[in-house]
């Protein structure tokens, strides 16, 4: 009996050895011929093949092993592994992928581009001669990729406090919209003609599913695209002011309905009223409140959960004064640190929102409150300094204001391309690692006490925007944030239309497909590019961003290492410095990323001669492992800002030489931000 031990599948210019074991379950030796032959599977016909002789004892197996290098001619075929002797005869025959040793490279150029300016992207130099494909994707408004938020929020199925509270602001605040915007209403009036209903508003997941080094629908978020794509392309519905006035209507039966006899709001229906969830509610009515006028029935949410927010603070200051006198009877050394916490930092934010008749109840709360934040030095996170300089220069404390603000602005980084965020742990109040609320808070107070420094502001929103290019928000409070911050900044459609930006190739102008209605949303796609270089020349002000996609086949061993966005570093670790079969080794992939990301997925192409220890796809560590025949697949739902290190184990199980194909990182959200190792070859021994 003979029995092939064939790999998976081969590499073309691999020197791969194929064995076998021959068995002879009778008490006699024998001996014979064993013949292995590789066949054309559309003619049956034989290409190669190589024959030896062998002898097994009875009883007993004897190896055979057989050295085949593959070329690129045929990508599949037929192993036929076969014995015969004079009195006995067996065979076996599978079939074996062969897999080109040229590679699929997406070479990737995100643009980035403030105000009137030229860039130039090179071409030459990572394009194959026979086989290139060139994509350029570009806007002039990616501010209204927050619009493209909205519809999320606007008919949330869930019936939390939280959601019914974001679908309140949302369908209030597009009401507002379409009165003040002509831009807007002139957009709907497009989509409603069907001029651009199938673009622009394409999920940013689905867009570019061309662009994708793994097949979207191969990866776990398929029904997450979907359902926010969905979504999107209901954006024309959801700015009918029927509808609108429809759901906030029911919006505010639901949040009535979950608030309790105290004023306060469970996360769900049957649970106790919690601070948090109240406070957080309140944050999003009392911005409405400023940003928009509304009705009696949410005044009166705000009126009850006000209620509740009051006891806590009065309950906070009895506690603090009772500290107070505990440290008059103490030592210096047992003193108790007192300070208002962050929770009483949102109270005083919400009822500096809030006109007088909210805060008049609490007057002598609040002024204890307030006068911990002028007399006293507190740490508090990025977050927490800047709530204190809006409050304060809100109640006309404007001097101690601008010492936390200086504070606040000490811990910014500032990037032309990412523009202006806190890179720091004390930046850390968010939901989902997301550091958008500290952020929006900042802005606040750069507004209220520095109305002058513009750039700052411009600066915060454009690290919003690079937040929302490569990230779901999958969190109500976390738009609603970046919402608000865009709203009260006169973000989103103060900008006017502009056929500003040209695009030339090689100097000769490229004609480009007219933009998306209002989003300014282009796409070209060139089949068989040759030039060289691609300049953009953008004469107007603001953000604008996009992408050159660059795909070609190159040859394996020519594929130079890149990086956008994300840099990663493959390595194989084993116990010694020569690979034996049977050795147990480790795949560490190392991924450096600039920035957060959502929907991060790594492919790692491995050689024919290595074999997952474990063979089920699972979740591990944070991430999804998904085996596949010739690689291995990562998904990673949120990747933070830092170093990543993903790590598999395989079992080296054949002799020869063998080639590892490259390992790529892309976000799969914004597929411009990618980068590659590039790919080796595996020597192994007996």
């Amino acid at each position: 009996m003979v029995q092939p031990n064939l790999p998976r599948f081969v590499r073309s210019g691999d020197q791969s050895v194929i064995a076998a074991s021959i068995t002879s379950l009778s008490g006699q030796n024998h001996s014979g011929t064993a013949l292995l032959q590789m066949l054309d599977p559309s003619a049956e016909t034989v290409v190669w093949s190589s024959s030896k002789p062998f002898t097994v004892e009875g009883g007993s197996s004897a190896q055979v092993d057989f050295r085949y290098q593959p070329t690129d001619q045929f990508p599949l075929l037929i192993c036929r592994m076969s014995v015969s002797g004079d009195s006995f005869g067996d065979g076996e025959q599978h079939y074996l992928p062969v897999l080109p040793n040229k590679e699929f490279v997406l070479t990737t150029h995100p643009i980035t581009m403030h105000g009137a300016s030229r860039l130039d992207i090179p071409l030459s130099g990572t394009i194959s001669k026979d086989s290139t494909r060139v994509t350029i994707e570009y806007t002039d408004q990616p501010a209204w990729l927050i619009v493209g938020a909205i519809p999320t929020l606007a008919t949330r199925p869930d019936d939390d406090a939280l959601s019914q509270a974001s679908a309140l602001y949302v369908n209030t605040i597009a009401g507002q919209m379409l009165n003040s915007q002509p831009e807007l209403r002139e957009m709907l009036e497009q989509w409603r003609d069907g001029a651009d209903s199938e673009r622009g508003l394409e999920n940013a997941l689905a867009r570019n599913q061309e662009l994708r080094n793994v097949l979207l629908e191969e990866t776990p978020w398929v029904a997450e695209a979907t359902n926010e794509a969905a979504q999107q392309h209901h954006l024309m519905k959801y700015f009918d002011m029927p509808t609108l006035k429809m759901r906030i209507s029911s919006a505010i039966e639901q949040l009535g309905a979950l608030q309790g006899a105290d004023g306060g709001w469970p996360w769900c229906k049957g649970m106790d009223s919690s601070p948090y969830i109240t406070t957080s509610v309140m944050e999003i009515l009392s911005r409405l409140a400023v940003l928009a006028k509304i009705d009696n029935a949410t005044s009166e949410l705000l009126n009850r959960g006000m209620a509740y927010l009051d006891k806590l603070a009065a309950k906070k200051v009895k506690e603090m004064k009772q500290q107070e006198a505990q440290n008059k009877k103490r030592g210096k050394g047992e003193q108790i640190i007192i300070k208002p916490d962050e929770q009483m930092l949102h109270y005083l934010y919400i009822t500096s929102l809030l006109d007088k008749d909210h805060k008049e109840p609490m007057r002598a709360e609040r002024k204890y409150l307030l006068s911990y934040l002028c007399d006293h030095r507190l740490d508090f996170s990025i977050y927490g300094k800047a709530a204190c300089a809006v409050v304060l220069a809100r109640e006309g404390q404007k001097t101690k204001a601008r010492e936390y603000l200086k504070s606040v602005l000490d811990y910014a980084v500032k990037t032309d391309e990412m523009g202006m965020y806190f890179d720091t742990p004390k930046a850390h109040y968010s939901w989902r690692n997301y550091r958008i609320p500290t952020v929006v808070m900042a802005m606040e107070a750069v507004r209220l006490l520095t109305p002058e420094d513009t750039t700052s502001v411009r600066m915060m929103q454009r690290w919003l925007l690079q937040e929302k290019r490569t990230q779901l928000w999958d969190t109500s409070v976390n738009s609603i944030d970046a919402i608000h911050a865009f709203l009260s900044a006169g973000g989103i459609g103060q900008e006017k239309m502009q056929n500003a930006t040209t695009f030339q190739l090689d100097g000769q102008p490229l004609s480009m497909p007219q933009s998306t209605a209002l989003l300014g949303y282009v796409k070209n796609m060139l089949p068989d590019c040759q030039a060289q270089k691609l300049t953009i020349d953008k004469s107007s002000e603001g953000t604008s961003w996009g992408a050159v996609y660059i795909q070609s086949m190159e040859l394996s061993e020519k594929v130079a290492d890149a990086s956008s966005g994300f840099t990663v570093k493959r390595e194989v670790v084993s116990e010694g410095d020569v690979l034996k079969v049977g050795d147990k080794i480790k795949v560490r992939i190392t991924i450096r990323a600039d920035r957060d990301y959502d929907f991060v997925q790594v492919v790692d192409k491995r050689a024919s001669c290595l074999e997952p220890v474990r063979q089920l796809s699972e979740y591990h560590w944070g991430y999804y492992s998904q085996k596949k025949d010739c690689s291995t697949l990562y998904f990673i739902q949120h990747m933070n800002k830092g170093v990543h290190v993903l790590e598999t184990e395989y079992y080296v199980d054949r002799v020869g030489d063998y080639g590892m194909g490259t390992c790529t990182v892309q976000c799969a959200y914004a597929p411009e931000f990618t980068a590659r190792t590039k790919g080796g070859i595996i020597r192994t021994s007996k």
